[in-house]
C-alpha cells in the first residue's frame, strides 16, 4: 500500500497527536520536578543547618561534612560568618552574593531566604544567637526524556503505524471502490455498482453511487427502446405512404381521393406520434426543472374546452358531461389538459358507445372520470396499459391507431400535479379512468345535489 492519501493523513495524524502528548508529559514532569526540588532543598536545608551548626566551631569538621553531603546530594554549599567570610565550601565557588539587605536580615535570623533561582539561605546560630549563614543549592533532576523517551515515542510510533493499517484499509478500500466505480460510470459502463454493505457514512455514500448509476442505466435503457419503438412506429405509416403515393400516380381521380384520404390518415399518425414524443421530452426536461404553470383556472369552463377541442371526436359519438360543479381550481391549464384529452381519445378509440364524463371532488381531491362501454381490459393487462408504446387490441366498432405514449405521458402529468391516474375495468363492461388530482384552491361551491354540465 502506498504511502499517501488517506493513509499518510491518518498516521499522521495520529503521530502529531502522540507527538504533542509526549510533550504534555515532558512539561508537567518538568514543573511537577520543580515544585519537588523545592520542597527537597526546604528538608536538606534544615538537615545541612543542623550539621553545619553542630560543627561551627571546627572549621576542618566542617568542610568534611560538606564535601560529604556534596558527593552524595551533588550539594553546592558556602557556609559564611557573620562579616561574610567564607568558613567553609564545597561544590562550585561561584555562589551567588548576597545584598546587603539579605545578609542582615539572616544574620536577623529571619529564613530561609530564596536567593537567585536555585539557591536557598539560612540563618546559623549557636548558642542562641546567630553567628552566620549557609547559601546552598542542588541540582535540579534532568528528566529522562532525551534516551529513554525517544525509545519510548518510536516504539509507540512503530505501534500506531501498525495498529493503522487495518483501519485506514477499513476506510481506503471502499473509498477505491467508489472511484473505481464512478471512473467506470464516466467511460459508459452504466453496469457498474459499488455493492458495498456498511451502516456508515461510507455505506450511505457508495448506496447514493449506486442509486445514481441505477437511474442513469435505467433512463438509458428507457432512451434506447423509445429510439427502436419510435423507429418501428415511423416504419409503418412511413410505408405506407409510399405505396399511396406510388398508387395514386398511377389511379384515377375517384381512386386517387381515397389514397389521398387514407395518405392523411397516415401522416396524422405521424403528427400524433411526433407530438406525443415531443410532450414526453418535454415532461422529462421539466423533470429537472419544473415547469408546469399553476394558476387559478374555472375547471368547469376548462373541461368543457378540452371536450370540444377533441380532434378525434366522430359526428357519430357523443361526450356526456355530469357530475358537481368543480368551481376555481389551481392547475395547468395546458398540460392537464393535454392528459384529459389523451384519456378521452383513448376512450373513443377502444369503445364504440357513448363516453360519460363525471366530476366530483373530496376534501383534499377532485376527480375526473372517463367512462367508456368498451369490451374493457384483461386483468394482466391493466397494468401495462400505462406502459409506453403498449396498445391494446381495439374492441368491436373501436378506432385501431394510436402509438401507446396517450395514457403513459397522462399519467406523467396528473402525478405532476400531486395526483394520480386509476384505471377500473371489468372484461364486456367497459373501462373507467380517474384523474385524481389534489384539491389546489377550492374555489367553487358543493351543490347540494349534482348539477348537469352542458355539453359545448
Amino acid at each position: 500500500m502506498r504511502f499517501r492519501g488517506v493513509f499518510a493523513q491518518v498516521y499522521l495524524h495520529g503521530f502529531l497527536l502522540l507527538l504533542a502528548v509526549t510533550f504534555a508529559t515532558v512539561m508537567v514532569s518538568v514543573l511537577v520536578q520543580g515544585d519537588q526540588h523545592r520542597v527537597n532543598m526546604d528538608s536538606i536545608g534544615a538537615y545541612l543547618v543542623a550539621q553545619v551548626e553542630e560543627r561551627w566551631t571546627s572549621s576542618e569538621s566542617l568542610q568534611r561534612e560538606l564535601e560529604r553531603q556534596h558527593h552524595a546530594l551533588e550539594l553546592r554549599v558556602s557556609v559564611k560568618d557573620r562579616d561574610g567570610h567564607v568558613v567553609a565550601s564545597v561544590g562550585d565557588p561561584a555562589m551567588v552574593d548576597l545584598s546587603e539587605t539579605q545578609r542582615q536580615e539572616l544574620l536577623s535570623g529571619v529564613g530561609p531566604l530564596r536567593v537567585g533561582r536555585r539557591s536557598l539561605a539560612f540563618p546559623v546560630r549557636a548558642g542562641g544567637e546567630v553567628v552566620g549563614y549557609v547559601v546552598g543549592s542542588a541540582p535540579v533532576p534532568k528528566p529522562p526524556f532525551p534516551r529513554r523517551g525517544l525509545v519510548i515515542v518510536a516504539t509507540v510510533a512503530v505501534i500506531l503505524a501498525l495498529v493503522s493499517v487495518p483501519l485506514v484499509l477499513r476506510i481506503v478500500k471502499p473509498l477505491r471502490v467508489i472511484g473505481a466505480t464512478t471512473r467506470a460510470l464516466g467511460r459508459g459502463d452504466l453496469s457498474a455498482r459499488n455493492n458495498l454493505r456498511r451502516r456508515d457514512e461510507i455505506g450511505e455514500l457508495a448506496g447514493l453511487v449506486d442509486d445514481m448509476a441505477e437511474r442513469l442505466e435505467r433512463s438509458s435503457r428507457i432512451e434506447r427502446e423509445l429510439v427502436a419503438n419510435v423507429s418501428h412506429e415511423l416504419r409503418t405509416p412511413l410505408a405506407r405512404l409510399r405505396v399511396a403515393l406510388e398508387l395514386a400516380s398511377e389511379a384515377n381521380e375517384d381512386r386517387r381521393d381515397t389514397i389521398l384520404a387514407d395518405a392523411m390518415g397516415d401522416v396524422q399518425e405521424i403528427d400524433e406520434l411526433t407530438g406525443d414524443i415531443l410532450m414526453s421530452a418535454a415532461l422529462d426536461r421539466d423533470r429537472c426543472e419544473p415547469r408546469l404553470t399553476f394558476d387559478n383556472h374555472d375547471a368547469d369552463q376548462w373541461l368543457s374546452t378540452i371536450v370540444a377541442q377533441t380532434h378525434r371526436l366522430p359526428t357519430d359519438r357523443s361526450v356526456e358531461v355530469s357530475g358537481l360543479t368543480l368551481g376555481i381550481r389551481r392547475f395547468d391549464f395546458k398540460w392537464l389538459g393535454r392528459a384529459l384529452a389523451n384519456v378521452i381519445e383513448n376512450a373513443l378509440k377502444y369503445s364504440d358507445g357513448p363516453i360519460r364524463i363525471n366530476t366530483s371532488f373530496a376534501e383534499r381531491t377532485w376527480k375526473i372520470d372517463v367512462i367508456d362501454q368498451g369490451d374493457g381490459i384483461l386483468p394482466d393487462e391493466q397494468a401495462r396499459v400505462f406502459t409506453p408504446f403498449y396498445r391494446v387490441a381495439p374492441g368491436a366498432g373501436g378506432r385501431p391507431g394510436g402509438v401507446g405514449l396517450g395514457l403513459t405521458l397522462a399519467r406523467r402529468v396528473v402525478e405532476s400535479h400531486g395526483g394520480r391516474l386509476e384505471l377500473a375495468s371489468e372484461p364486456g363492461y367497459g373501462s373507467r379512468f380517474s384523474l385524481v388530482v389534489e384539491a389546489g384552491l377550492p374555489g367553487g361551491s358543493l351543490l347540494a345535489s349534482a348539477s348537469r354540465l352542458g355539453h359545448p
